[in-house]
């Protein structure tokens, strides 16, 4: 098998891409080359990590997403003690004014 051709056939059978007469004969060549079986569990492995850390990633930047929200939130709900001195008062002299 010709190595870049051996390659192609080991991706594609990594991401289930083969028909199921080649997946066969691809499966029945790895059971007698073990070498062949050593690449494909490397390449399966290879691809659980990157999704391992693209997986990782995301949920960090899913927890800095929601931590912005939440200090923007807070932020948006925390006025300073004056301000809401100021808005008691204020309240307040309405309800004066219209009685």
């Amino acid at each position: 098998m010709e190595t870049l051709a051996k390659k192609q056939i080991i991706y594609d059978y990594v991401a289930n891409c083969l028909s199921a007469n080649d997946k066969a004969d691809f499966e029945a060549e790895m059971q007698m080359n073990q070498e062949l079986k050593q690449e494909v569990a490397q390449l399966i492995l290879k691809r659980l990590q990157n999704e391992q850390r693209v997986r990782k990633h995301i949920e960090k930047a899913e927890i800095e997403r929601i931590e912005a929200q939440k200090a923007a939130l807070k932020k948006e709900n925390n006025i300073s003690f004056k301000d809401a001195i100021k808005q008691k008062w204020g309240k307040l002299l309405e309800n004066l004014s219209s009685n």
